[in-house]
């Protein structure tokens, strides 16, 4: 159900989760208080009131709101729209998605490219490759130096 997607159980009764649009967001505002409020969810006025923030991952407020809000733990996550319409277009919400998408030192907001079976072997050759070609110039330079050294 679409319409109750960013609600959640609270015992007895759903709640709905609140969220807080970033100011960055600009004009991506409307846009994103149309689909939360399609699907059960609140836009709060104010960040303490928020479990959830959505902001810009393309601004560097970004990276400091997630580190400072998650760490407290008051909120419960920073968001990018782009995944808040990927948790409608999957039919869930998932927090670890974005976690996972911030390891490995990416950029805030761009998501990890899954490589198939065939692109690491083509990566492993590429990097053979390259290994040979310095190992071979490694040889080449030791021989040079040798012969540097034996001059008397």
């Amino acid at each position: 159900m679409a319409d109750q997607l960013f609600m959640k159980d609270d015992g007895d009764e759903l709640e709905p989760l609140t969220f807080f649009l970033h100011a960055r967001l600009g004009n991506a505002r409307p846009e994103a208080r149309a689909i939360i409020e399609s699907c059960g969810g609140v836009v709060v006025p104010t960040k303490a009131a928020a479990e959830i923030i959505v902001a810009d991952p393309n601004h560097e407020s970004y990276t400091e709101l997630t580190s400072q809000y998650e760490l407290e733990g008051d909120i419960e996550t920073v968001e990018t729209l782009d995944s808040i319409q990927e948790w409608v277009e999957n039919g869930y919400v998932d927090y670890a998605w974005a976690k996972r998408r911030r390891m490995g030192g990416t950029q805030p907001g761009t998501k990890k490219k899954q490589l198939t079976r065939e692109d690491l072997i083509n990566e492993a050759a590429k990097i053979a490759k390259i290994a040979q070609r310095v190992l071979a110039s490694y040889s080449i330079w030791k021989e040079r130096w040798e012969m540097v050294r034996r001059r008397p």
